[in-house]
């Protein structure tokens, strides 16, 4: 399966013409976790983690509250999997994340529903920016944020056109890496309040 025929599947109706360049932004009094995606200044989605579910799911609309594609984790011991399903509950594609590792601070790896590797993510080592490449390394889409980010991300998005992708993974990426970070900051306050022994 390729990438162009995945991301038809899902956002056939959606130009990409007018997807090639975006923002995803996290809401700062959102919770459970929200972005709102914005190409000129306008909601095109929502991708939403979805409240008291388990596994953790996340759901991705349109601006009209439609549907358009989950996401739901599966845990093993070193590897995070978010299976991401059309609006029917077809599988459309699978994204691991290697939970322990050091350089680059983040890797997501895509694959089709057979199991073919289509996609790559890698994040830089400031933790701003990740390029999404295919396995022979065309480029297909970078996501930048902001160093300091002052409590919410703010990813801005350019698609490539040789590419041919379309933006629901870029925004299930940023979600992805928004809540990891939420997760990473939390578990760092809560080691802050154990005793330290003398």
């Amino acid at each position: 399966m390729s990438l162009r025929f995945f991301f038809l599947c899902v956002f056939g109706a959606l130009s990409t013409e007018e997807l090639r360049e975006f923002e995803v932004i996290e809401q700062i009094f959102s919770f459970p976790t929200t972005l709102e995606v914005r190409g000129n200044l306008d909601r095109i989605a929502t991708v939403r983690q979805d409240w008291l579910v388990f596994p953790p799911t996340f759901s991705l609309e349109d601006s009209e509250g439609n549907t358009l594609a989950t996401a739901v984790y599966r845990m093993n011991p070193l590897i995070l999997i978010a299976d991401i399903f059309d609006k029917d509950g077809s599988l459309l594609a699978t994204i691991e994340e290697e939970i322990l590792r050091i350089l680059p601070w983040a890797k997501y790896k895509l694959f089709s529903p057979t199991g073919e590797h289509i996609a790559t993510a890698e994040m830089n080592v400031w933790g701003t920016q990740f390029d999404l490449a295919s396995p022979s390394n065309q480029l297909y889409a970078s996501l930048w944020r902001p160093f300091f980010r002052l409590g919410r991300d703010h990813w801005k998005v350019e698609i490539y056109e040789e590419g041919r992708i379309d933006f629901s993974l870029v925004v299930f990426l940023t979600i992805f890496q928004t809540t990891r970070d939420e997760r990473r900051n939390h578990t760092n306050d809560l080691l802050s309040l154990l005793p330290v022994a003398s």
